[in-house]
């Protein structure tokens, strides 16, 4: 009866919103066999990896001029009402903000204030973010999403593209600094087959494996792409040097993609190297989608991670469906 209430309480909330905004969404249910790299029993499970839904929209201020907004948030199909459920805040009741962001647009480019990607992602770290049964971990520094960003999005510039994003956090807690904590740089370039990107980023928090050794970090990375025929091919290197004494990273990506009528294939390796004594991790996968329709899809994968500080391998094959909406 709770979670009735809250969801009769929220969909009133966003009703006014629902009307001028458009409304999407991503159900998917994944059934995995996984041997795991703690030495532990192999086992059966069934959950989702990429489920959501999301309300975006904007506002035509005149001028060439739009005010933006944008909310989204993660959910599961698993686990209801067990105490095991480590990302709920309550048993049995998972949900979570993905993005939560608003701004304004023109000719100028575009900036936006919230809980927002960070750019890089897309520009360098998930060059093979291709699985649908699971998300991308090895070789990708970007954290994905964070929230008490400042983000600018310049406009396209015959193919070329920059974006410059911030988190600013308070003092709330010692590894922040007093203004910014994070900042970032992204280049990109797009003409025709080719994509190119590029990023550096300076973080100055603390992080739970080296503490304060590792703030003012000094991250950078690069990436290419390019399509021929039914085929992508893409790379990607970076390195993550923390200033602090902390132990360097060196990461690459490499995936090949295939398309077949309504068939892909996609084969990706991604390694990260940490000196100092530290763990090298090496990441197989490789994935077949059917496309039942556009947005309708079936998929088989398999993947294979070797951590150097594990007890063992981690296999994991999976079958799984995925049905993308919007209203």
């Amino acid at each position: 009866m709770k979670n009735v209430m809250k969801v009769a309480v929220t969909a009133a909330l966003l009703a006014p919103l629902v009307a001028q905004a458009g409304v999407y969404g991503r159900a998917d249910g994944v059934v995995r066999y996984i041997d795991p790299n703690t030495g532990g029993d192999d086992y059966w499970d069934v959950g989702v990896d990429k489920m959501r839904w999301g309300i975006v929209g904007s506002e035509d201020l005149g001028n060439g001029m739009k005010a933006h907004y944008h909310y989204e948030w993660a959910h599961d199909n698993g686990e209801v009402g067990s105490s095991t459920q480590a990302s709920a805040s309550t048993a049995g009741d998972y949900e979570k903000s993905r993005l939560a962001y608003v701004g304004l647009s023109g000719d100028w480019g575009k900036l936006t204030v919230g809980r927002n990607w960070w750019p890089s992602y897309f520009a360098v770290w998930g060059a093979t973010d291709w699985g649908d049964a699971h998300a991308i971990g090895t070789g990708n520094f970007s954290g994905n999403r964070t929230g008490d960003q400042i983000r600018y999005d310049s406009p396209n510039m015959s193919g070329f593209t920059a974006n410059v994003a911030m988190v600013v956090s308070g003092e709330g807690q010692a590894s922040n600094e007093d203004a910014i904590d994070v900042w970032e740089i992204v280049g990109q370039y797009k003409n025709g087959p080719i994509a190119l990107g590029a990023t550096y980023r300076n973080d100055q928090r603390d992080t739970a494996t080296c503490g304060a050794t590792c703030r003012d970090t000094d991250v950078w990375g690069i990436s290419g792409s390019y399509k021929f025929e039914n085929f992508k091919v893409v790379g990607m290197y970076g390195n993550s040097d923390p200033s602090g004494g902390g132990a360097e990273t060196d990461v690459f990506q490499v995936g090949l993609e295939a398309s077949f009528d309504n068939n892909t294939v996609h084969v990706a390796y991604r390694n990260s190297d940490t000196d100092s004594g530290g763990a090298e991790v090496d990441d197989w996968e490789v994935g077949v989608r059917h496309f039942l329709s556009k947005e309708t899809r079936v998929f088989v994968e398999y993947r294979n991670v070797d951590d150097d500080s594990k007890a063992d391998e981690m296999d994991m094959f999976a079958v799984g469906i995925r049905k993308d909406w919007k209203l």
